[in-house]
């Protein structure tokens, strides 16, 4: 290092490096948040200087500038400062698991380090601890790589390490991603749950007692507004429309909040994980339940969430099957809008295993999450398969006669593998519904002699128009190789924030709500006319 003058400057490297850390409560998001910032300034630097053309990510990391650099003083150097310290205080004082995880995180940077090299991975792990970190006990949700990265590592059954699988699963693993086999299934829920529960109950207090509601509550709201609306419709006899459902890819219970709020009834339907003992395996199904706003139970359950027990808890859980008992009830009561939680829901509580129809050798029942490919590729393979324990198709096929179900997706998670298997899967289980309807109507028509020209033709131009859009898909976030899967079915994928969309969502309602008005008043006439002649 060189002073002003241009003469070395010996105390120079040693003032780069002699940090003031602080591990307490306050002090620590901070120092790790430190780390985080100049390892992610070491890889870019590092990316920046090599002559070679870099994939997404180099198996064994990128060569970083030598120690004799000037950018080694002020960045290589604190940063083995802030890893060492990170190390000691995971592995000596503290007692918190997620502390002692990091700790052996920054132990495999360090390795790295020491050969002279930093891995895009390393960078992407650590960056996740230090969101995790920062937003612990705020208003904040964590970010779905950070759950997915805690989840799995609060997966210990006692007899690994805390952060071994650092090591064996994530560090020295080509190809591996934040997502580690879970080792059991009920314990990533738990941590999940613990890790959101503060958020919940700050954003449902916030329903009752702000004047004006936030952003999330307004998007939420009108998302809730728009599913109230569609269901209303599906009570006109004259109206042909598919089931109103809300897909959700997250693990809060913000939809379920602004329906609630707006007294919705509702039906929501989870998958479910049903383990036998004595095998060692779990089976996968949907479960499905009611809840009414106006006749649930609104007192707080146990555990620290302050969300209504009716809500969280509603009981009266059955297995969804091959749908066909929620299907008669949706024909019977239409007017209620179906949430379905494809990703899990951590803050609902487990049906009992006594009030379904399972074998004895099912000893216990937990939340199915997706937190790794394997529950996603599960779940897609009995969706498409049309496996009787996989979700229903009428819950995202069109009606025929009338146009098809338009897809609108917000801030799914694009970057995961999983979450984008299970989105699509709907839409082509959906589709390859559409083909066989038509099949279906094409043979049908030929056994009438020639079919009847007034039932509707899914692959008709008027109802199918060629080219059409299936949907949008707006993320304030994505790469090129996320959006390319929905590119190709038709999706229009859109940079933006929920928030953009609010009062145009709004104008949604609006006409829905307009538009239906008007059908509800063109047939009272002829409704009381039928009365008053019978």
């Amino acid at each position: 290092m060189r002073d002003r003058t241009g003469r070395d400057d010996p105390t120079a490297a040693s003032a780069a490096v002699d940090l003031n850390l602080d591990f307490g409560d306050e002090g620590y998001p901070a120092t790790v948040a430190l780390a985080a910032m100049l390892a992610t300034h070491l890889h870019a630097n590092a990316r920046q200087g090599t002559m070679r053309i870099l994939r997404d990510e180099e198996p064994n990391g990128v060569a970083y500038p030598r120690p004799d650099t000037e950018f080694a003083d002020w960045v290589v150097e604190p940063l083995k400062t802030v890893l060492d310290a990170l190390v000691r205080e995971g592995d000596g004082r503290s007692t918190k698991s997620s502390r002692k995880a990091l700790a052996a995180l920054c132990a495999s940077i360090l390795q790295s380090m020491a050969m002279g090299r930093v891995r895009a991975l390393h960078v992407e792990l650590i960056t996740a601890f230090a969101w995790h970190f920062l937003t612990e006990g705020t208003k904040v949700y964590p970010g779905w790589n950070e759950l997915l990265l805690f989840g799995a590592m609060e997966a210990d059954d006692g007899g690994h390490p805390i952060g071994e699988w650092y090591r064996n699963e994530v560090v020295n693993a080509r190809d591996s991603k934040l997502r580690p086999p879970v080792i059991r299934v009920d314990a990533a829920n738990q941590w999940i749950r613990e890790r959101i529960v503060a958020v919940s109950n700050h954003s449902w207090e916030s329903r009752q007692i702000d004047r004006e509601p936030s952003e999330r509550a307004r998007f939420y709201n009108s998302i809730a507004g728009i599913l109230h609306e569609q269901a209303s419709a599906t009570t006109l006899s004259t109206v042909k429309t598919p089931v109103p459902v809300g897909v959700v890819t997250s693990f809060d219970l913000e939809l379920e909040m602004a329906l609630w709020h707006q007294k919705t009834p509702y039906v929501v339907v989870m998958p479910i994980f049903a383990i036998e003992e004595r095998e060692q395996s779990a089976s996968l199904h949907w479960v499905w339940t009611e809840v009414d706003p106006h006749a649930a139970d609104t007192t707080s359950p146990e555990g620290g969430l302050r969300l209504p027990r009716g809500l969280v808890a509603p009981g009266g859980w059955k297995l969804l099957k091959d749908g066909t008992v929620l299907g008669n009830k949706l024909s019977r009561e239409r007017s209620r809008p179906v949430v379905v939680r494809l990703t899990g829901s951590p803050l609902m509580d487990v049906p009992e295993l006594a009030s379904l129809s399972f074998t004895e050798e099912t000893k216990a029942l937990h939340h199915a999450l997706l937190l790794d490919e394997y529950t996603s590729l599960q779940l897609s393979a009995q969706d498409l398969s049309g496996a009787a324990d996989g979700l229903p198709t009428f819950l995202t096929s069109d009606v025929p006669g009338s146009p098809p179900r338009f897809w609108l997706f917000f801030g799914a998670q694009l970057a995961d593998p999983g979450v984008r298997l299970r989105l699509i899967s709907q839409h082509l289980a959906a589709r390859m519904m559409r083909h066989q309807d038509a099949h279906t109507e094409e043979v049908d028509g030929d056994d009438r002699g020639g079919g009847n020209p007034d039932r509707a033709d899914p692959d008709r131009a008027d109802t199918m128009p060629s080219g059409r859009i299936s949907g949008l898909l707006i993320n304030e976030r994505s790469h090129l190789s996320d959006r390319e899967l929905f590119l190709w079915h038709d999706f229009d994928v859109i940079d933006g924030r929920h928030v953009d969309w609010i009062d145009r969502l709004d104008e949604v309602r609006e006409r829905l709500h307009h538009k239906f008005e008007q059908l509800r008043t063109s047939m009272a006439p002829a409704e009381g006319d039928d009365r008053g002649a019978a």
